[in-house]
C-alpha cells in the first residue's frame, strides 16, 4: 500500500534553534508513521480477526493472516520518513487473494475483506486527525 501526503507545520511555536525544531519535527513524524501503520493494521487485519468466526461461516479460523501481518519503519530521517505494511507471503501464500488490490481479490473474499484501496481510503481519511494528534497548526 502506498500513500503519500505532505504535512505543513507552523514551527513558529517551537522554541529553540532550527536544529531543535527539525529534531522535534522528525520525532513527531516518526510517531505519526507508527500511528498510521497502527491504523492500517487495525483497519485491514485486526478488524477481521478479532473474533473466531464473525460471520458464522462454516470453517475454523486459523488467524494465519493476522500472524502474517508485517510492518516496518522504512525511513526515519527527514525528508524521507516512511513506513510500510504488508502480508508476509512466506507465512501465507494467499495474502493477495484476501487482502490485495480489489482486482486481485478472489471473489469469495471481495466484500468480506477490505481491499487495499478500501483501507487506503479509510486511513487517508483518518490522517488529518492522526496528524493533529502529533502536531499543532497542521495543514495536510
Amino acid at each position: 500500500m502506498t500513500s503519500n501526503f505532505v504535512i505543513r507545520v507552523d514551527l513558529s511555536s517551537v522554541d529553540g534553534s532550527v536544529k531543535e525544531a527539525e529534531s522535534w519535527l522528525s520525532r513527531q513524524t516518526v510517531l505519526l508513521v507508527e500511528d498510521t501503520l497502527d491504523a492500517i493494521e487495525n483497519a485491514q487485519i485486526l478488524a477481521y480477526t478479532s473474533t473466531s468466526n464473525p460471520n458464522r461461516l462454516r470453517y475454523e479460523r486459523t488467524f494465519a493472516l493476522r500472524r502474517a501481518s508485517r510492518r516496518q519503519q522504512t525511513g526515519d530521517r527527514l525528508p524521507g520518513i516512511s513506513g510500510e505494511w504488508w502480508v508476509d507471503d512466506a507465512a501465507v501464500d494467499y495474502g493477495a487473494d484476501v487482502l490485495g488490490k480489489e482486482a486481485e481479490q478472489k471473489p469469495i473474499h471481495r466484500g468480506r475483506w477490505k481491499s487495499i484501496e478500501d483501507v487506503e481510503a479509510e486511513v487517508n481519511g483518518d490522517l488529518p486527525e492522526l496528524a493533529r494528534g502529533r502536531f499543532s497548526n497542521v495543514t495536510i
